[in-house]
């Protein structure tokens, strides 16, 4: 693992070239081609999605409270706008522009009540307007495709299927959203395709080199998930990540094995980057698998990470200062791991879509400690989740959930859940 970084930025360069100076490849089926015929047509297409829920939910006060209560929100989830500009046969501009809970707002008013009428400032609205993805992508071939900008690391199920109509619960799923980063992106290069290897079974790959994470915002109760956030007006990328998808699939893409993997150190790229003098390499694999029919839909995730040095991590993340320190929460896990499996059967028709789904989630983000780090079973976590999802058409679906959900501290006791909400998602291409 020493020399990881120095292995890494061979890559960068490597796969530099191979996007600067690659021919435009051929594909050998008549499925897969891409005509190359230049063309200066462009085109605008707006891809759309969002959700939003009600929620009732036993919580507790703090990590020490022990006796739950009973509250009831509403959540404006998100509103994603996503443009794509198609320049020409070959080369797409992607973004995505996404609005989390109503979006902020803030305004100015006099205050005539002080004594000389100050002007003052008020938050009125909470909430987020993010960039999340900005992708300019070369698709010579469906074999073969380059891309640059902030783009998706292909790790886990959320980062594949992330859209309201593509998954069964009222929100994505618990387990993989409380260790990875949600629809986890970072800025880098990256590379993917398909190529057929029979007449219905299609290899399906990407692999992207990206900026590494950041283990100042790594966590007890979340491990790595904060690392990848973009907190500050501009992010190092001395340390850089690889991360690779393969998976075995069908021709129509219904049905899928496959494995992830990432990995990349997270020491150098931390703001006070003198306060951490060893390696922090982050690992993680996973094994996925979907089946999808109009009638029954399967699929499961089985997900493992390791944090190199994850003791030092703990000792340097202790002293950060200000709204960087992490208080009690501080001490990280060696290993974590997160697992669901999850069941639909549809008792309606391909058309008016009713699936009944069960589900079941666990996740520990200290499965493994290192060193005098204690390992707090509180924040492992397994739940229970049933519940439907009924789509009137394609683009529309409601869905109603009921959760149990068990703490790994025996003197919690089980939390119970009920959710309702809905999703929609749609492209002026399908319309």
């Amino acid at each position: 693992m020493k020399n990881s970084t120095s292995i890494l930025n061979q890559i960068s360069i490597l796969l530099t070239s191979i996007v600067l100076a690659a021919p435009v490849a051929q594909a050998q089926d008549d499925t897969s081609t891409v005509s190359t015929t230049t063309s200066n047509a462009i085109e605008i297409e707006l891809e759309v999605y969002g959700a939003f829920h009600i929620r009732q939910f036993d919580y507790f006060k703090n990590a020490l409270d022990m006796n739950p209560r009973q509250r009831r929100e509403v959540d404006l989830e998100r509103m994603v706008f996503e443009p794509v500009f198609k320049l020409g046969r070959e080369w797409k501009i992607e973004t995505e522009v996404e609005i989390e809970r109503g979006g902020v707002g803030t305004s100015m008013e006099l205050d005539g009540f002080e004594e000389f009428g100050e002007f003052e400032t008020e938050l009125e609205q909470g909430g987020e307007v993010k960039l999340d993805k900005l992708e300019i992508e070369w698709e010579p071939s469906k074999v073969l495709s380059f891309k640059t900008g902030l783009i998706t690391v292909p790790v886990g199920m959320i980062s594949q299927k992330h859209k309201p109509t593509e998954y069964f619960s009222v929100t994505r799923n618990r387990s993989e959203a409380r260790i990875l980063p949600s629809t986890w992106r970072s800025v880098g290069l990256g590379m993917s395709g398909a190529f057929s290897v029979g007449s219905e079974t299609k290899v399906l790959h990407q692999t992207v080199l990206v900026q590494g994470l950041n283990s100042e915002f790594f966590r007890k109760y979340n491990w790595i998930q904060d690392g990848a956030g973009r907190k500050f007006e501009t992010t190092y990328a001395d340390n850089l990540a690889l991360a690779t998808r393969w998976d075995l699939a069908s021709e129509d893409r219904t049905r899928a094995v496959g494995v992830s993997l990432y990995y990349g150190d997270s020491s150098q790229n931390r703001q006070k980057v003198d306060k951490l003098t060893v390696e922090a390499n982050v690992l993680i694999w996973d094994v996925h698998v979907f089946w999808e029919s109009p009638t029954w839909t399967v699929r499961a995730l089985y997900l493992r990470g390791y944090l190199q040095n994850s003791e030092e991590v703990s000792t340097q993340n202790a002293t950060l200062g200000g709204a960087a320190n992490p208080g009690a929460f501080a001490a990280l896990g060696k290993e974590a791991e997160l697992y669901f499996l999850e069941a639909a059967y549809n008792i309606g028709n391909t058309i008016n879509r009713f699936d009944l789904f069960a589900r079941f989630d666990s996740f520990d983000p200290m499965k493994e400690v290192a060193g005098n780090i204690n390992r707090d079973p509180r924040f492992r976590e397994t739940s229970w989740t049933t519940g439907l999802a009924y789509k009137p058409r394609p683009e529309l679906v409601a869905k109603l959930q009921y959760s149990q959900i068990r703490s790994g501290l025996d003197a919690l006791p089980t939390a119970h859940e009920i959710m309702a909400g809905i999703g929609f998602a749609f492209s002026s291409e399908k319309q």
